[in-house]
């Protein structure tokens, strides 16, 4: 008879293989290579309790090369699943069942990085739009945590050797701290949350991070090819092909004026209504393509750095909060 701790632990372990097909029949087969890392440790959970053959069905979902087998492996994974859950609920096992291990608490060692790129609203809610240079898109996240603060510095004229410095370095003579955006890096552990079409046939994922960290001076290619970036906006020597980062990401600058924008594809009407109502000046937006080119999404307003002040990012909410974007590394 199994005790009613390990069959808590065995049926939330069961709930989540459930939620996570569920999870999948919505989103897509698609979805399925992104969906397959986390199939295979909810196998692997399983395996380690005694349960190697609902495990082996789990497994077979993530091992599936085309969408009929798939389907397939996700109704048997579900129903193994189910039906082991009410077996959970009798007083006495079945003949010929052995006993199973409570199932242990698993620490993921693997860690997920991005680099926060600005804030934006959905459905009512601030999230995140972060760069996952290792998938080469662009996720939405919830915020794990609040960027560090930052003091304030007032914009004045930094005289005529700083602005010497400035224009030759990027840098103002008493730069104003730079903030998290398109410069730290956030490190923790990704998990899906939900998935939101972007025009005809794009999409992005929303996400949730735990155990998050910021890590301030990151050492990486992408972090390099930010900075690069930060830089050029600094000393405002953006042109229409100037690459925000050169692996294929499709993030990229366009004119605030630009025609292509009337036909964006927005994240949230909240974000148009914020576009439409920023009347700052001269700018650019930082916008995300999807890797081949399929919609066009604007992320934030861009304001090149002036001789009295910094670069700054204007984020796409209401009110057009900002924050001043350093180049230094």
């Amino acid at each position: 008879m199994i005790d009613s701790e390990a069959a808590r632990g065995l049926t939330a372990q069961l709930l989540q293989v459930e939620e996570r097909v569920q999870r999948l029949l919505t989103s897509g087969w698609r979805q399925a290579s992104a969906e397959a890392d986390e199939f295979c440790r909810l196998a692997e959970g399983l395996a380690e309790v005694g349960l190697p053959a609902v495990a082996a069905h789990v497994a077979a979902v993530a091992d599936a090369p085309d969408a009929a087998t798939g389907l397939r492996a996700l109704a048997l994974a579900e129903s193994a699943c189910r039906l082991l859950r009410l077996r959970l609920l009798a007083q006495q096992p079945p003949d010929g069942w052995t006993a199973v291990k409570p199932p242990r608490r698993r620490q993921r060692t693997a860690q997920d990085t991005l680099i926060p790129l600005a804030r934006l609203e959905l459905e009512e809610r601030e999230v995140w739009a972060c760069s996952w240079g290792v998938r080469y898109q662009v996720v939405l996240l919830e915020p794990p945590l609040a960027p560090p603060e930052r003091p304030v510095v007032e914009e004045q004229s930094t005289g005529f050797l700083g602005r010497i410095k400035q224009r030759l370095t990027g840098q103002p003579a008493d730069a104003a701290p730079g903030s998290v955006w398109m410069h730290w890096q956030l490190r923790g552990a990704l998990s899906w949350v939900g998935r939101y079409p972007l025009g005809a046939s794009g999409e992005t994922a929303l996400c949730a991070m735990d155990e998050a960290q910021w890590i301030e001076k990151p050492d990486s290619s992408e972090a390099s090819q930010f900075q690069q970036f930060r830089m050029t906006l600094a000393v405002d020597n953006l042109k229409r092909e100037t690459p925000v980062v050169w692996w294929g990401s499709g993030l990229h600058v366009v004119p605030a004026d630009a025609k292509e924008l009337t036909g964006s594809t927005w994240i949230d009407p909240s974000a148009r209504a914020a576009f439409d109502a920023y009347r700052f000046g001269p700018a650019w937006v930082l916008a995300w393509s999807g890797p081949a080119g399929q919609f066009l999404t604007p992320l934030a307003m861009l304001e090149p750095g002036k001789l009295n002040r910094p670069a700054r990012i204007v984020h796409l909410l209401p009110g057009l909060p900002w924050d001043p974007v350093s180049p230094l590394p």
